[in-house]
């Protein structure tokens, strides 16, 4: 045997050697050439900030400085060329939300993303909200149409020398999934039909109205028994076990003997002019006639491939209707403060959503006219000329959802191409309409409406069960028609009869909140934002704090809305519209400040009906006590209302804590968990162990009580379960503690069953060392791109997507962080943007959004004030010509030419 020479190796290990380093070489050539490729495409669309542009359409020079985190102060002399330039900015940081948005809110979607977005363009095409909105530009005053029109150009000169990677990333990528795709010029229309999305998301009770119809119909399905051994009160007689008080035991009403109302006494104020409150007060259009506005539309006869829910829908649009969409406003009187001025504080919750739904801007006018009247500064939307949320010169206002009922579902009866009507066959409205789709065959599509709207039965399972079964098996006629008269023949269908259908005057209410210089103009404007309904809360430089509700608030018939009622009997129908001037209202009242969280507006002695679905009051009660014991500790200042916008604290944390503290528990394990509550400040800290338990508890809680039983309960209403688990917790003979699907016998058993449960969960994700369980952690935000952050390509989605990033808060806390009981903790509703506006000196103000100014990934500002955000901190606003100056780093100046 011979040894083989290491020598006679070397060429062969040379050989390996110089393969190796060729196709490593080969590999970062490549990568390079990947990176330089998506480095040249991701800053092709960065807009330029500085330097000179020249625009055809521009009438003379604006000025468009941009402080540290690109928020624009556009400067111009005209109102015509104010606007240009605000949509001219837009689309530079926008453009690619804006385009999307014009697509969800016209039902195009599968235009762009292909034949995966048919199912969800039906439901949206069907709902016409861009045909409202058309009718809307049409039904403009002369100027305000001006406005819109020279934001549409320039959005529009944006667009004229750029396309495909020169107006964003997504752009690029678009353009592989569809390379026939050209974004359309941009038109008046497009920016009105937002309102109406906005109005979809915050639309309040549908979804409880549709969960108590499916929970009516299930409990009478299933018999007088299912009602008493899911959770009549213990002792109760037979009309205590029936299915009405449990639906009302579920549902329960406001606790006004617990928690403020946002006004305890309506103010005596000047009526606003007939002419500045048609919106309100005009003749209600009989349904049918030639006055009904054709703007309602139904359900898709075509095959259905996929249930698409509405929720899904309006996930596309602002990040998705769930636990916590809401809102903080308060305004506290110079009475109270330091400074002897106001000072305004609002943080509307919305769906998480990347980039922000809001962008930082301010508008103004070189010289402030009558021509010229704008000198305001807040939160916009992209796609949107003006100012929603801010301050002017004068005045300050900020909104919350307003959560009055103006949505109503009705029970159909159809025969063919017929529904009935006060006991005679009347046509449907069809409409045959065609989907576009990118790389696919158009899909043709049929609308159906009756005189209410939509019949939406059909497009998601929910309203198809009402339809399907809104009578018992047994031909017992259910709660939603227990008092209906005689059902006719023919097939069930849903419809829906929804404000923002019908046109309306919002758009132009825009410029005249931005331009209102006191409460009277205040509320002139707010007389003319009907959809969708707001609180608004108001400061003046004077002196004055003030609140207007507004809107378009049904009178109703024979029912009142929290049930389906019979679209057959006209008795049920919309009576009109409750005038603006009988509207709730409050101006300096005598406690000094005024708080809106979504709260009950009035008390029941209000003459007329607004909802039974108010948030329970647990934010609006805690902000109210937190202003009190902060005003009588000293005069307040700006800090101690960015504080109370922080706070955290529990309010069913600290129930469950006292609850526990007598219950005895099997291991250590649990036992070293529920310690933790017996020291816990109840605040949902994003460092705290014991918050972390907490809402872990609560989340197995809530779903032992309600697990495997006969009743579909809906878990993402917290502030209701608040109050259910919270009146539970009262008495430990309430049958609903009992739950023998998971052997669990009474009120002791089922907290430490739970508690039991919570610890080994919470062990499983963060360890069995309690100390070191973090809320933050599990709580955490993820910022999801709407379209390409779901695309389902890894890759593609570490483009867009960021976080997640640790928070605090939660569901019905002031720091109103929401989460989904049952699916995530993960935060999934936010604090959308938080501002507090000092009316002493505007440059004192601060605020924040969410995410940041720019829409384009990996730019500085896509993502830069979101740690900001996540630990509560905001920036100063700059407000006065000198402020702004000062705090520039950018200027860009538009002149007329190009």
């Amino acid at each position: 045997m011979t040894s083989e020479n290491p020598a006679s190796r070397r060429p062969l290990a040379g050989r390996i050697g110089r393969i190796a380093f060729l196709v490593l070489a080969g590999v970062v050539v490549i990568a390079v050439a990947a990176a330089f490729f998506l480095t040249c495409t991701i800053q092709r669309s960065f807009p330029q900030t500085s330097g000179e542009v020249a625009l055809t359409g521009l009438e003379e020079p604006v000025t468009v400085q941009r402080d540290e985190r690109g928020i624009p102060t556009v400067t111009a002399s005209s109102a015509h060329d104010l606007f240009f330039a605000q949509g001219f900015t837009h689309a530079q940081d926008r453009f690619f939300e804006m385009d999307f948005r014009r697509h969800v809110t016209s039902g195009r979607v599968a235009e762009m993303f292909g034949e995966s977005q048919v199912e969800t363009d039906k439901f949206l095409r069907t709902l016409g909200w861009r045909e409202v909105a058309e009718q809307e530009v049409e039904a403009l005053d002369e100027t305000t149409r001006s406005y819109y029109e020279a934001y549409a150009d320039g959005v529009n000169s944006y667009l004229s020398s750029r396309s495909g990677a020169e107006l964003s990333l997504e752009h690029a990528v678009l353009g592989v999934l569809a390379p026939d795709y050209t974004p359309e010029p941009w038109e008046p229309a497009d920016s009105v039909a937002w309102l109406k999305a906005m109005a979809w998301d915050l639309r309040t009770n549908l979804g409880a109205e549709t969960d108590r119809a499916r929970l009516a119909a299930s409990l009478d399905a299933a018999g007088p028994h299912a009602a008493a051994s899911a959770g009549a009160s213990a002792g109760a007689g037979p009309a205590e076990t029936d299915t009405q008080s449990l639906l009302e035991k579920l549902y329960p009403g406001y606790p006004f003997d617990r928690h403020p109302v946002i006004v305890p006494s309506i103010s005596p104020v000047n009526p606003v002019p007939t002419t500045e409150t048609d919106a309100a007060t005009a003749s209600f259009p009989v349904p049918g006639s030639a006055e009904e506005p054709d703007t309602a539309a139904a359900l898709a006869t075509v095959e259905w491939q996929e249930a698409s829910s509405v929720i899904e829908a309006a996930g596309m649009l602002v990040g998705g209707v769930g636990e916590g969409i809401g809102s903080n406003s308060w305004v506290v009187s110079g009475d109270l403060t330091e400074s002897g001025k106001p000072l305004l504080a609002n943080d509307p919750h919305l769906g998480s959503s990347l980039p922000s739904v809001w962008y930082q801007m301010q508008l103004k006018c070189k010289v402030v006219s009558e021509s010229c009247p704008f000198n305001v500064g807040g939160f916009s939307f992209s796609g949107l000329p003006g100012i929603i949320i801010g301050h002017n010169a004068k005045i300050s206002w900020g909104f919350t959802n307003l959560t009055t009922d103006v949505t109503d579902l009705y029970i159909e009866k159809i025969e063919g191409d017929e529904y009935w009507r006060d006991g005679t066959l009347q046509p449907l409205e069809i409409e045959h309409d065609v989907i576009k789709v990118a790389g696919g065959e158009d899909v043709p599509l049929t609308i159906r409406r009756t005189v209410h709207g939509p019949i939406i039965s059909g497009l998601t399972d929910d309203f198809t069960a009402i339809a399907e079964d809104p009578v018992a098996a047994s031909g017992d006629e259910v709660l939603p028609l227990q008092d209906a008269p005689e059902i006719p023949s023919g097939e069930f269908a849903v419809s829906l009869r929804w404000t923002a259908l019908d046109p309306g005057t919002t758009a132009r209410a825009i410029f005249e909140l931005g331009t209102a210089q006191d409460f009277d103009g205040f509320r002139a404007a707010a007389s003319l934002f009907d959809v969708p309904a707001q609180n608004l809360v108001y400061a003046d430089t004077d002196g004055n704090i003030g609140y207007q509700a507004p809107g378009r608030l049904p009178i109703r018939g024979a029912g009142d809305g929290w049930l389906p009622q019979p679209g057959w009997d006209s008795s049920y129908d919309w009576k009109g519209f409750i005038p603006f001037d009988e509207l709730p209202v409050s101006f300096n009242p005598p406690e000094g400040y005024i708080v809106t969280a979504n709260n009950a507006i009035v008390d029941e002695q209000y003459s007329h009906f607004l909802s039974r679905d108010w948030d329970h009051g647990y934010r609006a009660s805690r902000i109210a006590h937190l202003i009190e014991r902060k005003a009588a500790a000293g005069p307040l200042v700006a800090q101690d209302l960015r504080d109370i916008q922080a706070d955290e604290q529990m309010w069913i944390g600290k129930q469950l804590a006292v609850a526990l503290d007598a219950i005895e528990l099997e291991g250590k394990g649990p036992t070293s968990a529920v310690e933790l509550l017996r020291t816990w400040d109840a605040q949902n800290s994003a460092d705290s162990a014991a918050a972390a338990f907490a809402n872990v508890l609560w989340a197995n809680l809530v779903q032992n009580v309600f697990a495997d039983r006969d009743v579909p309960l809906p878990v993402n209403d917290q502030a209701r379960l608040f109050t259910v688990i919270g009146t539970m917790l009262d008495d430990a003979d309430d049958p609903l503690w009992t739950n023998d699907r998971i052997d669990v016998s009474g009120m002791n058993e089922m907290l430490a069953f739970s508690a039991e449960q919570a610890y080994e969960e919470l062990a499983d994700l963060q360890g069995r060392d309690v100390t070191r369980w973090n809320w933050g952690a599990l709580h955490a935000l993820p910022l999801t791109h709407a379209t390409l952050g779901t695309s389902g390509v890894a890759p593609i989605e570490m483009l867009f997507n960021r976080g997640p990033y640790p928070v605090g808060g939660g569901s019905s806390v002031v720091n109103a962080t929401g989460w989904q009981i049952g699916a995530s903790y993960a935060t999934t509703t936010v604090p959308s943007m938080r501002m507090v506006v000092d009316l002493a000196d505007f440059d004192d103000s601060t605020w924040i959004q969410l995410t940041g100014s720019s829409g384009h990934p990996f730019h500085a500002h896509y993502t830069d004030q979101t740690l900001d955000w996540a630990n509560g901190v905001q920036r100063p606003w700059p407000f006065t010509a000198k402020a702004v100056t000062k705090a520039s780093v950018d200027t860009l100046r538009l002149t007329p030419g190009g």
